[in-house]
């Protein structure tokens, strides 16, 4: 997946229901060095889900799919069905912009 990706390392975690925590590393600390990565290193940990779900968003825009403007119950609605009244009037272009930490849908 490293060479795929491009990515200098890779770190990933897993614990089933019961079990003990299975870990495992794989890759340099930087591209320019031979240094490998340890699970004893610092890891960023963090969702990406807003940049992607505002980068797919951008993708349908371009391709004429749906409008900034467009809100998320008309695109939406009909898959959402138990979504919270204030999201139904948003657009896409407000809702690609706000704050992290918005109630689920």
């Amino acid at each position: 997946m490293r060479q795929t990706t491009g990515s200098p390392a890779l770190a990933a975690a897993l614990q089933a229901e019961s079990g003990p925590v299975v870990t495992w590393v794989s890759g340099v600390r930087r591209r320019d060095a031979p240094d490998p990565v340890t699970l004893a290193d610092r890891w960023h940990l963090g969702s990406i889900t807003k940049s992607m779900t505002a980068t797919l968003v951008a993708r349908c825009v371009e391709a004429g799919l749906v409008g900034w403007t467009d809100t998320i119950e008309s695109v939406l609605g009909e898959f959402i069905l138990n979504m919270r009244d204030e999201y139904r009037g948003a657009n896409f272009c407000i809702s690609c912009r706000i704050a992290p930490g918005c109630k689920p849908m």
